[in-house]
């Protein structure tokens, strides 16, 4: 009976720490495909217009921060990440000017720029590899 206990327990660990894992890639492939398009990225400078923080919403862990902009080209909407990766790194406000690289998308017909680096003065923050994939992807889970 001890041995069968055991041997359950056994299982039941092996099967936790692989559906985990399975968990986790496929989280960060989806991420990475949502809306980051390879193929469309370019460089947007800007002033600050206003700092948007969005809520964490049902399939969202956490807050969500991003940037209206205006540049030479018009106004541009640029999502960056969540607040509590970007916490620490690099901060905003209005009328600082930046320097994003990312996917240009169109997102309820206003220009989206999906970011990959955000530049502001001498800071620069990497937010995703060069196919989209964010860097936060698992970030709690691992501890950091």
């Amino acid at each position: 009976m001890r041995r069968n206990v055991i041997t359950l327990m056994i299982a039941l660990g092996i099967f936790a720490a692989i559906a985990d894992s399975y968990s986790q890639q496929g989280r960060r492939r989806w991420a990475s495909r949502r809306n980051y398009n390879p193929a469309t990225v370019e460089t947007v400078t800007g002033r600050i217009d206003t700092v948007i923080s969005t809520p964490a919403t049902k399939g969202r862990s956490a807050r969500g921060i991003h940037l209206a902009l205006t540049s030479t080209s018009g106004a541009w909407e640029a999502h960056l990440g969540p607040a509590g990766f970007l916490g620490g790194k690099i901060s905003f406000a209005r009328g600082d000017t930046v320097t994003i690289v990312g996917s240009r998308v169109s997102m309820g017909g206003k220009r989206v720029i999906i970011a990959k680096t955000v530049t502001k003065g001498t800071t620069v923050v990497t937010l995703r590899n060069d196919d989209g994939t964010p860097l936060w992807a698992g970030y709690n889970r691992r501890g950091r």
